[in-house]
């Protein structure tokens, strides 16, 4: 999966640099080869990643994408993802 392909390159990047990425494409090419685009089309939802700095917070980072019905997120703490049903 894509999404998990991401979050390691963000960590890794973290871990080497002390620092989150400003944006995705600042992991290209030492921690991934492109940044890649979801496999459905704005039909069914957002075709690409959304990556971000935490508001107000020197570390930590936001990290989702549009499902067929929901939004998922990148839960740091929890290391997993979560939803908000509508």
């Amino acid at each position: 999966m894509y999404a998990r392909t991401l979050i390691r390159a963000i960590e890794a990047f973290h871990y080497d640099k002390k620092e989150y990425p400003g944006s995705l494409e600042q992991l290209v090419p030492e921690y991934i080869k492109e940044v890649p685009c979801l496999d459905y089309d704005d039909f069914w939802g957002g075709d690409e990643f959304k990556y971000g700095k935490k508001p107000g917070s020197i570390e930590g980072f936001e990290f989702r994408f549009s499902g067929f019905f929901e939004d998922f997120s990148w839960h740091e703490e929890r290391q997993c993802w979560w939803y908000e049903p509508d």
